[in-house]
């Protein structure tokens, strides 16, 4: 009974959380990149090559959602859009499952019981997991990876080590800034077993840990190089070469701002409504108990939580779905200190489990709302489909972000905007610019801009300026539309101006 007891408690927690997450699941593509995914796994399977993404090509991402794309498929749902969903959906659920593994490895059932429950009802990620993302994949093989990691120090089995590296090796192919961030946690798992849960946080020499780091690092960058080596080895284009630079480029240089107390202030405010006041003042206090009881656990916990969080966090475009590999750490935390409230008195014990459920209700309250409106609504694609009834076939529409949402559901070619987030705007930007809409409309292509594609991403009002001294801004009409910029706990709906350039 105690056996089928510790998979039973598990695989309920797993089912309650797939259906959840099935009854939100976004009705469309909430956010931009979850079409870009569609559209690349549709084309992937349809050509059986690996389509590039964005950034660094995100091709285990690619990969799994053409796999979803192809099941679907077969079961006779052909919108990749849902697919994809899907695709978040399951895995969502599955890092429930993965999450109580690691947890139930590191100190017992009872956290890991309420690890789960916490993090399955988290906002952001619960928002996450319901469309297409590659946050919800690239968490479930993190924590795969941490949790056979465990296995091999428990068993000291060569194999277990293999899988956790093949693991850490597909993060990577999914989400390669998580893994590198994830390097000094992962590495001091390798010199520390926090599952033996020993005072000292000695290492132990007979385990030979630098070898076995080399062969686990080693064999996780194999994969990482070897899934993009299909991108890197394309003959004749540059285009994924430079779009690697500037991801690089921008993302470190560019959007981190080194310690900014601005964007510090605002990310441990979006981790205060991930957890309610109490209920971070809970997994910190929770902190200090294990430095004091379980100091590997805590050391452990504090890298997982701390470098991916100060990096994150003083990012020029921080969302909470960035955050959320830093908020696993303070989860089990939390679990900790549940489980060791419920040993206490019987009226403690009854306390405990009231806030519990509080907190729980709490979290959902807000975020279950936002989710079920676009499990019902797709605003984003009848905004595009209205488009295509104002404008002419042979239109071409100046655009934000929104871009690819036209061209795939109104069918209209898009030029984008120019923007002034990271660097201003040039006189010869403007010079070309100017020239390429001055041939349109010499030409006599219709020509249009959406109110993102007018205003957005322009703080200095440069480019809004410009159009409006050389051209006509004629007002065409309006529609609402969803944006997905600030994050998915962020429920924006606005009426989006479509405007003819004259």
């Amino acid at each position: 009974m105690a056996k089928i007891k510790s998979y039973l408690i598990p695989f309920i927690l797993f089912i309650l959380s797939l259906a959840l997450r099935a009854s939100l699941i976004s009705k469309g593509p909430y956010h931009v990149d979850c079409l870009d995914l569609a559209i690349q796994s549709e084309a992937t399977l349809k050509t059986f090559r690996l389509h590039y993404l964005f950034g660094s090509g995100y091709p285990m991402t690619v990969i799994l959602g053409a796999f979803f794309v192809s099941l679907f498929k077969f079961l006779g749902i052909h919108d990749p859009v849902i697919a994809v969903n899907a695709m978040s959906v399951v895995f969502g659920a599955l890092c429930i499952l993965a999450l109580y593994l690691v947890s139930q490895k590191l100190l017992n059932e009872r956290v890991a019981f309420f690890s789960a429950i916490m993090f399955s009802v988290m906002p952001s990620f619960l928002g996450v997991s319901v469309y297409g993302k590659n946050h919800a994949p690239g968490l479930f093989f993190l924590l795969m990876g941490i949790y056979l990691l465990l296995c091999y120090h428990e068993n000291k089995k060569i194999f277990f080590l293999f899988l956790s590296s093949l693991s850490i090796g597909l993060l990577g192919a999914i989400r390669l800034q998580d893994m590198l961030l994830m390097i000094p946690a992962l590495s001091f798992l390798h010199f520390q077993d926090p599952s033996a849960k020993t005072t000292s946080p000695s290492i132990d020499q007979n385990k030979q840990p630098w070898k076995n780091i080399f062969i686990f690092w080693f064999m996780a960058f194999i994969i990482v190089v070897g899934l993009h080596l299909p991108f890197l080895l394309k003959k004749g284009e540059s285009y994924y070469q430079t779009q690697l630079f500037q991801f690089g480029y921008i993302g470190l240089i560019k959007n981190y701002l080194g310690i900014n107390w601005k964007m510090l202030l605002w990310s441990l405010y979006l981790t205060e409504t991930n957890f309610t006041f109490a209920g971070l003042l809970l997994a910190i206090f929770a902190l200090w108990l294990l430095l004091s009881r379980f100091p590997k656990i805590f050391f452990f916990l504090l890298l997982w939580f701390i470098i991916p969080f100060f990096f994150y966090a003083n990012l020029r475009t921080t969302v909470e779905r960035f955050l959320i590999i830093t908020y696993l750490p303070l989860v089990i935390s939390q679990g900790y200190l549940f489980e060791q409230l419920l040993s206490l008195s019987k009226r403690i014990k009854y306390l405990t489990l009231v806030l519990f459920i509080a907190i729980t209700l709490l979290l959902l309250r807000d975020i279950y709302p936002i989710l079920h409106f676009r499990h019902r609504h797709d605003l984003i694609t009848a905004y595009a489909k209205w488009v295509q009834t104002k404008t002419e076939p042979n239109a071409v529409i100046v655009t934000g972000e929104e871009g690819v949402l036209i061209q795939h559901y109104a069918r209209r070619k898009t030029i984008p905007h120019l923007f002034s987030i990271y660097d201003p705007i040039t006189k010869v930007q403007l010079i070309q610019y100017k020239k390429q809409l001055d041939d349109y409309l010499h030409q006599g292509v219709p020509l249009y801009i959406t109110a993102t594609g007018l205003y957005a991403d322009n703080p200095d009002r440069v480019f809004p300026r410009f159009l409006i001294k050389h051209y006509q801004i004629i007002f065409v009409g309006s529609q609402p539309f969803q944006y997905w910029h600030r994050g998915e706990t962020f429920h924006e709906v606005n009426d989006v101006d479509l405007f003819r350039i004259l």
